[in-house]
């Protein structure tokens, strides 16, 4: 994983869990390294011993800060799933990250000074481990596994909320995007395992097979209809994302506690799907489309570079499956499927080795099929507001022109800067990190 963060004024984080979660599953333990460039070999020794706690069943990521392309030089690079990057120009996150990792490794000169600024801040300070080769340093503070992941059952915590007397039965809706709906199967899982007994119903307008913890027959007339919009100026203020609210599945679920009082911290952000039983996916092939909803210029990666991607896919052997809409462009090498129904999408997306897109609809059916995804984010907005820790996040230098967590806060025009957010996530660098994907068979 890689993901490129704002340095940001950042005055708070509100919600450490949402930031944490964009790097690191709940269930995974993650550790900081603090390293400069001369340090490449350290970090690969760190690399190594984690790698060997992975293959014995360990979940763990690790997470980088120092200068990327230094420490990837020679045998670092390509060598881990689970390698994330914070840049030095985004030593502004650092306390805020300090704060949220289970563990840091000091490698460098500069990484004595940067603790002890930490310190003085009077932070919760993370296990430092200085034996860098001690693979028993590290299990020691693995954290204990978070409760299964839902496969279409309801989930029980160990000490579930008390189930209220009767049955409590609500409709969740999103009037808007269609991955917005797709949020809501998050949503309903997070509120069935949270409050046993309560059922949930989504109104689809797409025709999505939601898991078994969505009701399926007709619901009753009695049932209560609940918005889950988010960004709710009751909940948030009129700056919505200062201080950080949390991922969008959490700020529907409180957007749902606002109106119904069920209060629900979210263990998983995944958006989930049931699939027809499929073969194996299809090992050299990608989905792409060629641009954005025309409302949501703000996302625009531009036809040019998309044709670009599809050119330098082509030439490297894999099959490109293009989606969206009939009146998209059509690149070059793809093979057409716009046009396809959203509700045939998934069995698609299962099928296939990976999936490149701007943020939006597209990664979250990703994330729903667990198709690998490289997404393109630019300055549109921050990978904590909508991420998953097992996609890679491709976002823009810091630009004054994003605010404090991306340019989606404001009206979706044009942009008067001539989209400089995305001059640096080239064609070139989006098709490394699909076939590097595609090489290692996927991030799961």
């Amino acid at each position: 994983m890689t993901a490129t963060l704002l340095p940001s004024d950042v005055a708070s984080i509100s919600d450490a869990s949402a930031f944490r979660s964009v790097f690191a599953a709940p269930d995974e333990t993650l550790i900081l390294v603090l390293v400069d460039g001369r340090k490449a070999k350290e970090v690969s020794r760190v690399i190594d011993a984690a790698e060997e706690l992975r293959k014995k069943g360990s979940k763990l990521r690790l997470l980088v800060y120092g200068d990327s392309g230094a420490i990837l030089q020679g045998n670092a690079a390509g060598r881990s799933k689970s390698i994330g990057f914070l840049e030095p120009w985004a030593r502004p996150l650092l306390p805020a990250t300090l704060a949220t990792v289970d563990a840091v490794i000091p490698l460098g000169d500069h990484s004595g000074p940067l603790l002890s600024e930490y310190r003085e801040t009077g932070g919760r300070m993370p296990i430092v481990l200085r034996d860098v080769v001690d693979v028993q340093n590290l299990h020691s503070i693995m954290v204990p596994k978070q409760p299964p992941k839902s496969s279409g059952t309801v989930l029980r915590t160990e000490d579930p909320a008390p189930k209220a007397a009767g049955v409590a039965h609500f409709v969740l809706q999103n009037e808007w995007g269609i991955g917005d709906e797709l949020l809501l199967s998050a949503v309903a899982r997070e509120i069935v395992r949270s409050h046993p007994g309560t059922e949930i119903w989504i109104r689809s307008r797409f025709g999505f097979r939601f898991p078994k913890y969505v009701q399926r027959e007709p619901a009753p007339q009695d049932v209560r209809r609940i918005e889950t919009i988010y960004q709710n100026a009751t909940l948030y203020g009129p700056n919505c994302h200062s201080p950080f609210p949390g991922h969008l599945v959490q700020q529907m679920l409180d957007k749902v506690a606002l109106d119904t009082g069920l209060k629900v911290k979210a263990l998983d952000l995944r958006p989930e799907l049931e699939i027809e039983e499929l073969t194996k996916r299809e090992d050299a092939s990608v989905i792409l489309h060629s641009r954005p909803n025309p409302r949501l210029p703000s996302k625009d990666w531009g036809v040019g570079r998309w044709q670009e991607l599809a050119s330098i896919l082509n030439r490297a052997g894999v099959r490109v499956r293009q989606v969206g809409g009939k009146e998209e462009p059509l690149l070059e090498h793809a093979q057409d499927l716009r046009g396809v129904p959203v509700h045939e999408l998934p069995e698609l997306f299962a099928r296939s080795a990976a999936v490149a897109c701007v943020v939006g609809f597209l990664m979250h059916m990703a994330e729903a099929t667990r198709t690998p995804a490289v997404v393109i984010y630019g300055g549109r907005e921050h990978p904590a507001i909508d991420g998953y820790p097992d996609q890679i996040h491709l976002s823009s230098q810091p630009l004054s022109c994003r605010g404090r967590w991306g340019c989606h806060l404001g009206p979706d025009l044009d942009c008067p800067h001539g989209m400089k957010c995305m001059e640096h996530i080239t064609p070139e660098l989006v098709a490394r990190e699909v076939l590097s994907t595609i090489s290692r068979g996927g991030l799961r």
